[in-house]
């Protein structure tokens, strides 16, 4: 009998799962389960705070392209047109897709827009050094130096 009926899909025979373990499957279940809830809520904050910034419909459309592709993965894998093998590489994708979304959520949630009279100024300050660096409108030569006249050291005389 053929692994595939005449219209195309797995028979019922010979399901998509059949040599990984129930516990596999179960995992794998759940972890698509995680990456569609953040994809979701991703999706929700995004739009909930893309009235501040237009760019947010950016990370909109971003996690719309990645989850599409893991979607088609996940499809071919459930077809079979994907070896049975290659579960790892659906996981990976699904495991990018959930940091992405993390990433996404924390970006937007701490993103600060200033608008008016924000004050635009960086949160923490770099302490200057004790000393400064002499400029050259504040270095005082002496009078008559070489250097006040024009002249260079290679231009005296050595003697």
């Amino acid at each position: 009998m053929s692994a595939y009926d005449s219209v195309g899909g797995a028979s019922a025979n010979n399901t998509i799962y059949h040599d990984k373990s129930p516990a596999v499957v179960i995992f794998s279940k759940a972890y698509a389960v995680v990456a569609v809830l953040m994809v979701l809520l991703a999706v929700a904050i995004a739009i909930w705070q893309v009235h501040r910034d237009w760019a947010f419909s950016l990370l909109i459309i971003n996690l719309a392209i990645s989850s599409s592709v893991t979607f088609f993965l996940v499809w071919w894998y459930n077809n079979g047109d994907l070896d049975s093998g290659k579960l790892w590489f659906v996981f990976v994708t699904a495991g990018i897709l959930i940091f992405q979304s993390l990433t996404t959520i924390i970006y937007v949630l701490a993103h600060k827009t200033f608008v008016g009279g924000d004050d635009p100024s960086p949160a923490f300050t770099m302490p200057t050094p004790a000393f400064t660096m002499p400029t050259p409108a504040t270095v005082k030569t002496p009078p008559g130096s070489l250097w006040v006249t024009g002249e260079t050291p290679s231009m005296v005389p050595h003697g």
